[in-house]
């Protein structure tokens, strides 16, 4: 299977886009990458290799996925915070991500979208007087349907932020020793999707609201490769919920599940 022109150029801007995110960000947060290791996923984008979605090759499929991105986060962000004592904070990322060339005229920008981070430290346990581990965990997901998949119970928007989830359980191998927290299933919370640079713009935004602002004031370029992300992806999915009230926004080319009711179910 050979890759068309329209694919080879689309995976070439992605993989642009991934370096001058980069380029931009890292005068200003240097210091605190700790690791950013994307050529995997440039390599994956530059080959000549057909894309791969669901273990299904595809010349007009796109992918990409990096494993681990490390920020470490200043001492006084975030501000509260429990365990008090809890330092040596580090913000973990890992992305993966995917699309269809031929399904560029659709709304839903991607196949598959999992953004995981996570924040992990050190603290002093008061009973015991020892240093433990701590983290927190979050995830952004595009919902996998399946064909003989029944309409879940809960709400379930079909992009979504959720605390938790399962790689809490895994970091612990299943045994938690959670305190006085209550650690369940939580509610997914609907999200517009983020990729690598919307997700890390977001996360910059939150930990380092201070470059963040620099960048979006003092950097036209960066600005405008926001801006792109955004008009991309973004948009699309508020435009999309809009058009519940708004039926001039009815012209949109909705995949089966981005609807206004599928990307939040508590519309009616």
């Amino acid at each position: 299977m050979v890759i068309d022109e329209k694919t080879k150029k689309i995976r070439k801007d992605l993989a642009n886009d991934l370096t001058k995110f980069y380029r931009l960000i890292q005068p200003f947060l240097g210091s605190k990458i700790e690791h950013f290791n994307y050529q995997k996923a440039l390599t994956t984008l530059l080959s000549d290799k057909v894309g791969c979605i669901n273990e299904e090759h595809q010349p007009n499929f796109w992918n990409y996925k990096i494993d681990k991105i490390v920020f470490k986060l200043n001492s006084d962000i975030p501000k509260k915070k429990l365990p008090i004592s809890a330092s040596d904070l580090k913000l973990i990322i890992s992305i993966e991500v995917s699309g269809d060339t031929n399904k560029v005229e659709e709304i839903d920008p991607f196949q598959t979208l999992a953004f995981n981070f996570t924040i992990k430290g050190d603290f002093i346990c008061d009973k015991t007087d020892t240093v433990k581990k701590a983290l927190t965990t979050f995830h952004l997901d595009r919902h996998i349907y399946n064909n003989d998949d029944n309409e879940p119970i809960e709400p379930h928007p079909f992009y979504h932020l959720q605390f938790g989830g399962k790689n809490l359980i895994d970091e612990y191998g299943g045994k938690i020793d959670t305190g006085e927290l209550l650690v369940l299933e939580t509610p997914r919370i609907a999200h517009h999707p983020m990729e690598t640079i919307l997700g890390l713009d977001y996360l910059i935004s939150n930990f380092y609201p201070k470059v963040r602002k620099g960048l979006m004031n003092g950097n036209q370029e960066y600005r405008r490769l926001i801006q792109k992300y955004q008009e991309k992806i973004i948009k699309p999915y508020f435009l999309s919920i809009s058009s519940n009230w708004e039926k001039s926004l009815n012209n949109f080319h909705f995949s089966p599940h981005w609807t206004p009711y599928s990307l939040n179910p508590q519309i009616c």
